[in-house]
């Protein structure tokens, strides 16, 4: 049974004196109590019924008149003594204090360990005397002199005190308060490192602590986590955080959010879920966590100048809910869970005190995009993408054809993407229109990618494209149709085996030069595996081997023989008037949820017009230049699907656009900046794309010196592009010099003309 609390240390009953009489040694040359005038006054007066201002008026004047010689024998006079009234107690300390001020060398040397106890009589003043204890230790250790021996004694005292055995389960009191003060001012006090964690997590947490005693265990762990590594310090924030909540649901404290302000920025849902393997299984568990945190009110940090918190981002506690949403919404089995989440979070809002804030918060906690649905959030959840950057990373926006028109003609989008929402039905395209019929009819029947290659049956000939699958370890994509040649379940002839390697170099005229075959041979070999059906084959040998395609996504699929409307007429006037557009290399990508593309650059430095027709994407894009430059080191290739790898999340906190694209979306950016997508929510999602070059200034310049650095084989791809661009200049110098109708539908800005005059000078001299 607990002991009952009272008294100044708030548990244990009152005991014998803890008075040590008789051990204040003696250094030589300094007179044994008794023997100073000063001390045996000293004595009498603190005996003395006299008003406390007088005795302290003449206690200071003692004080001053005592040499080094008196030190020892006034210290002893007022611990040795056998009465300890509340009053006498409190002037001995302020005449210690004073000691300590006019003699600190005299009093650090002549101060034990065990005296530690005669500073704290049963009924005396405790704030004071730990005031004392924690200048006197202060002053020690600035002579270079360790004071851990008095604070452990101090230690000593509380469990003592309080009949503990486990410092962490010491009860709130003005003493532990001032411990841990002492921990935090005099570093050579404090216990092994694990044991004070350990006690400043567990006091952060109670919730019977005054909020204002908790700041040296703040400040403590604050320099604990600073100590740490990237890698190692969140890791250990959080679990020292949801240790506690998950040991005491009931009684903890919210104070313990303040922990979150150490972070930079949102936890990390890679950390969390970590963190909560261990409970996936016990769905309850992870239920009342939720539950606990969401009835924290958000706290604002005792010193807003000393958190690195982003100002735009919500509190933390809100940060972390949402992160465990994210977390929980990936677990296996976790519908359940996640509904529990949500009816929890509504009644909440619902109610009474709180309610206000969490209500107010739930469209943050829940992931829901800027303008979006419940359901769109729900998918959101799933991928672990920071969704909240959709606000703050967001691209130009533009609600009308005409703007859309002078972004895509004449507007500078190297670094930020342009999205027109709802663009689709305002250009009066269609998937049905703008498709080719086949695969429209294909596309409307099919509920996933190998759905849609079944349902193309014999017109699988008729289109190319690639087929990938994601590897779930490393996140990179992997061709299809070489993953079953390279497990044996495909023969491979020497034709194609050629093909492959064309295809791997296109464009190499050494190559080709050195290769034996017959050239139609080798054209008809690379035609088959462009096609669709070599793709389809693949892809049903890998699963009747019991190797599943991952995350299936068809890349730049489109017909092998263009015929008719592409489905782009509503916008061939306005491309009509780029200087390059309606190229044969763009295409169609479909794919399932949590397929994409990996993050690349395109190789040819154009601007893509995407459409966004059935599901929904996010995409992700960084600046070119070095830090560009460092996300594709990192990251290159890979797809930021679930779960999201460390480096992913790193990745995705620095990209400068992040836009989430819905049906009817049209979108416009520079293929040079880095750049991924993932699809999300549907089992299918069909987007497809027109490249083309505008005579934006920034945009040619950008083309003529990617074409100029190509080296080998590549060098002749560059002077293509730059006769093509020379044609296109020369094509539009010649409109508009005819008038008419031509020249309207021609027509520039004057920072377009010069720019076309001065980069046609280049060319031709090219």
């Amino acid at each position: 049974m607990a002991a009952v609390v009272t008294g100044p240390f708030a548990s244990h009953p009152p005991g014998p004196s803890f008075g040590n009489p008789g051990t204040f040694h003696t250094v030589a040359g300094v007179p044994a109590p008794g023997g100073s005038y000063a001390a045996q006054r000293l004595r009498r007066l603190l005996l003395e019924t006299k008003p406390p201002e007088h005795k302290l008026r003449e206690a200071m004047e003692l004080v001053h008149s005592c040499g080094p010689q008196d030190v020892g024998a006034c210290v002893s006079g007022v611990l040795d003594l056998r009465v300890q009234l509340p009053a006498t107690h409190t002037l001995g300390l302020q005449v210690l204090a004073e000691l300590l001020r006019l003699f600190p060398a005299i009093m650090v040397s002549q101060f034990e360990k065990s005296h530690v106890y005669d500073l704290f009589p049963e009924t005396g003043d405790v704030e004071q005397a730990s005031s004392f204890l924690h200048s006197l230790l202060k002053t020690k250790e600035s002579m270079g002199r360790s004071a851990q021996r008095e604070a452990a004694k101090l230690q000593k005292l509380l469990l003592e005190r309080t009949g503990r055995k486990d410092l962490r389960k010491v009860p709130s009191s003005p003493v532990r308060a001032w411990l841990t003060q002492i921990w935090l001012d005099v570093p050579s006090t404090r216990p092994r490192r694990e044991q004070m964690v350990k006690c400043c997590g567990t006091w952060v947490a109670d919730s019977t602590a005054a909020p204002g005693a908790k700041l040296p265990c703040l400040e403590l762990l604050r320099q604990e986590f600073a100590a740490k590594s990237a890698a190692e310090a969140e890791p250990w924030l959080l679990t020292l955080l949801l240790e506690q909540v998950c040991r005491d649901p009931s009684n903890h404290s919210p104070d313990l959010q303040q922990l979150l302000y150490f972070l930079p920025g949102p936890p990390s849902v890679v950390t969390l879920r970590e963190l909560l393997a261990d409970l996936s299984q016990e769905k309850d568990r992870l239920a009342t966590l939720w539950l606990c945190l969401c009835l924290w009110a958000p706290q604002p940090p005792p010193d807003a100048s000393s958190v690195s918190w982003p100002s735009h981002l919500p509190p933390p506690i809100h940060a972390l809910l949402r992160g465990l949403l994210v977390c929980f919404a990936q677990l296996f089995d976790s519908k359940v869970l996640c509904r529990t989440c949500l009816m929890s979070l509504a009644a909440i809002a619902a109610s009474g005190s709180g309610a206000g804030a969490i209500a107010a918060a739930a469209p943050q906690l829940l992931l829901l995009p800027p303008g979006g649905s419940y359901l769109e959030a729900a998918a959101l959840r799933r991928t672990g993408w920071p969704v909240d950057l959709l606000v703050h990373r967001s691209p130009k926006v533009v609600h009308s054809v005409a703007a859309f028109r002078r972004e895509v003609l004449s507007g500078n989008h190297l670094e930020q993407a342009v999205l027109f929402p709802g663009g689709l039905p305002q250009l009066n395209l269609d998937l049905a229109g703008a498709l080719p019929a086949r695969l429209a009819r294909a596309l409307a029947d099919a509920s996933s990618v190998l759905d849609l290659l079944r349902n193309l049956g014999e017109d699988l000939e008729e289109f190319q494209g690639n087929l990938e699958s994601v590897d779930p370890r490393t996140h990179l994509q992997h061709d299809v149709l070489q993953m079953a040649e390279d497990q044996q379940l495909l023969a491979v002839d020497e034709a194609q085996r050629l093909a492959r390697e064309w295809w791997q170099s296109p464009g190499d005229q050494a190559f080709e030069d050195t290769v034996q075959a017959e050239k139609a041979e080798l054209e008809a070999a690379v035609v088959c595996r462009a096609s669709l059906r070599s793709k389809a084959r693949a892809a049903t040998a890998l699963q009747a081997a019991g190797r599943a395609v991952q995350h299936p996504y068809i890349c730049e699929l489109r017909q092998m023989k263009p015929g008719g409307a592409s489905g782009d007429d509503a916008l061939s006037e306005m491309l009509s008037w780029a200087a390059i557009s309606g190229r044969d290399d763009d295409g169609i990508f479909v794919g399932g949820e949590f397929s994409g593309k990996g993050l690349h650059v395109d190789q040819r430095p154009e601007s893509n017009l995407g459409k966004q027709w059935r599901g929904l994407k996010l995409f992700a894009a960084w600046p070119p230049g070095p830090d560009g430059q460092t996300v594709l080191d990192d990251c290159y290739g890979e797809v930021f699907c679930p779960p999201l790898l460390a480096k992913h999340v790193a990745a995705l906190a620095q990209c400068t656009q992040l836009l989430l694209l819905r049906p009817g979306d049209v979108f416009l950016f520079n293929g040079a900046m880095p750049h991924t997508a993932l699809c999300v929510g549907e089992p299918l999602n069909v987007t497809s794309y027109e490249g083309l070059l505008t005579w934006n200034p920034g945009h040619i310049g950008q083309f003529l010196t990617t074409a100029s650095s190509f080296s080998g084989p590549w060098r002749e791809v560059g002077l293509s592009w730059k006769w093509e661009l020379l044609h296109a200049w020369q094509e539009a110098r010649a409109a508009r010099s005819q008038g008419g109708e031509v020249a309207a539908k021609r027509r520039r800005t004057e920072l377009d003309c010069a720019a076309s005059e001065r980069y046609g000078v280049y060319l031709a001299a090219e």
